[in-house]
């Protein structure tokens, strides 16, 4: 009896022997390739064949790729077979439909023909529930369809990104879109501009994507409701903030977004690490990480005079400046010019010699920037490090 492995080793040398062939494909159904072209027409080893690998109906005589069982196996097994069926089942509603449910992008295989049938919406809604992206070979009067909506929900909420394919009607629709952008936050790119200023539709984008943070409309930028589309989007994913503008970093929450987008990405705790080694290293660090107020505390912890290196905001900030004036009282020359006027006197006047005289100008109300209860605090944390 003729084993499996012996029928494909002996059909190159017995192409016509039925149960060589009948044995081969059983085990490959490509080995159809190899049988007799009387063979390659025999119903019952073709439909073995295309059982085993559908795309075996590449290999059947043509009669056999007209034979409606023989490709329904087939499309069943692949839906890819589709492309070697005949014209005629190409264009046949039960063998398409039975091969986009399989493989939804195979209605690229589908006869011109079937476009008029009336089950054609249902076989381009089942194709684009397997592979949304399939929505790109529909015809073009289809749009016209009362039920077309309701295919390019379908497509886009399988794939998100089909959203390039639709109408810009629809791009603008907002049920499509958000459903678009949930599969796909990086499909905002095929919105329409009101909804890329959607600040319901960008931020369920960003949310799944935060790199969706590139296709933000120019509008929604100058919307209050920004900063919280930005924190929300790097804390997905910290490369977003390369899309932050420079008009952001005046924002008061900008510090918070670029500590989530640097911890997001792990380089909060690098970048941390270094100037807590080294003050001095936060000259290195990317100008955002300059404005993160834990990043530069412990810079001019460890070496006051990396005050230089700070945000113009944190040179303003009285409790960093404080720190580092306490590290190294050279720092001062970096302090903002706003709080180095009071920084001065009071560093003038912080020794134990002129405590009266501090007390006296602390009292006096001359104050420009520091509370009182700021400078007194100041003046005994220096009298404390002497």
């Amino acid at each position: 009896m003729t084993t499996y492995f012996n029928a494909l080793s002996l059909i190159h040398d017995l192409p016509n022997d039925p149960e060589i062939v009948m044995a081969a494909v059983t085990v490959d159904g490509k080995a159809l390739k190899f049988a007799s072209e009387t063979l390659q027409n025999n119903k019952d080893i073709v439909m073995a064949a295309v059982k085993k690998n559908g795309l075996a109906l590449e290999f059947a005589s043509k009669d056999r790729q007209n034979d409606k069982d023989i490709v329904l196996a087939a499309v069943q097994q692949n839906g890819e077979a589709l492309r070697y069926a005949s014209e005629d089942r190409q264009n046949d509603p039960d063998i398409v439909l039975a091969a986009v449910k399989q493989a939804g992008w195979v209605l690229r295989y589908a006869g011109k023909e079937i476009e008029n049938d009336p089950r054609y919406t249902d076989i381009v809604l089942a194709a684009v529930q397997t592979a949304g992206w399939a929505i790109k070979f529909a015809s073009e009067d289809l749009k016209i369809d009362p039920r077309y909506p309701d295919i390019v929900l379908a497509a886009v909420t399988n794939y998100g990104k089909a959203l390039e394919f639709a109408p810009e009607t629809l791009q603008n629709n907002k049920d499509i879109v958000l459903a678009a952008v949930k599969e796909d936050g990086l499909a905002l790119e095929f919105a329409s501009k009101d909804r890329q200023n959607d600040p319901n539709i960008v931020m369920a984008a960003v949310q799944q994507n935060g790199l969706a943070l590139e296709y933000v409309g120019e509008d929604l930028k100058k919307d209050p409701r920004y900063p919280e589309i930005i924190l929300a989007a790097v804390k997905q994913d910290g490369r977003a903030l390369v899309y932050v503008g420079e008009d952001l970093k005046k924002d008061p929450r900008y510090p918070e977004i670029v500590m989530a987008a640097t911890k997001q990405t792990k380089i909060y705790e690098i970048s941390l690490r270094e100037v807590q080694e080294d003050g001095l290293n936060l000259k290195s660090l990317s100008r955002d990480l300059q404005y993160v107020p834990e990043i530069v505390m412990a810079a001019v912890q460890q070496n006051g005079m990396a005050l230089e290196y700070a945000s113009e905001r944190l040179k303003n900030d009285k409790d960093i400046v404080l720190a580092a004036i306490k590290q190294d009282r050279r720092a001062l020359k970096y302090v903002s010019a706003k709080l180095k006027d009071d920084m001065e006197r009071v560093l003038t006047l912080a020794s134990k010699e002129k405590v009266g005289r501090l007390a006296q100008f602390i009292l006096s109300k001359k104050l420009k920037v520091l509370t009182v209860s700021e400078a007194l605090q100041m003046r005994n944390e220096l009298l404390t490090r002497e």
